[in-house]
């Protein structure tokens, strides 16, 4: 059988318990999980209302950090906008996650307005043979 020292599971926090729990059959010395479980959650092709309340809405990257209490939060970002990021840390971060000076000013060289709320009234609608559904007025406005 196949066994491996290490295994890294990225983007761990949106990646479903039982698909890292196949993982273990590989018997790793050491299982580093990355990701962010306050970011997306688990994608699964089974529909959201149907794992509520089965253990299986969650990764285990969200079930070690409530479990275990102890969480490592990076604070600084490089990817958006800082008026994003505001956004970001504030309702999830507690104000912590932050954009460095450097960045900011290059992120705000290069976009106009970063971030608008942008009302609209339409339906989301289940395209035949889709699993995604769309909202066309969203379209649209975007």
């Amino acid at each position: 059988p196949l066994e491996m020292h290490t295994v890294v599971v990225d983007e761990c926090g949106c990646t479903t318990e039982s698909s890292v729990a196949l993982l273990l059959r590989l018997k790793p010395t050491n299982l580093i999980l990355v990701g962010d479980h306050k970011q997306l959650p688990p994608s699964t092709f089974v529909p959201p209302y149907e794992l509520h309340g089965t253990g299986h809405a969650r990764s285990l990257l969200e079930r070690c950090a409530l479990v275990s209490g102890i969480n490592h939060l990076l604070r600084e970002q490089y990817r958006m906008h800082s008026a994003i990021c505001a956004v970001v840390g504030t309702r999830f971060y507690q104000g912590k996650l932050q954009t460095p000076t450097d960045v900011a000013r290059q992120r705000e060289t290069e976009c106009g307005v970063p971030l608008c709320w942008v009302p609209v009234r339409g339906e989301e609608s289940h395209p035949p043979r889709s699993r995604s559904y769309v909202n066309e007025q969203e379209v649209e406005v975007a």
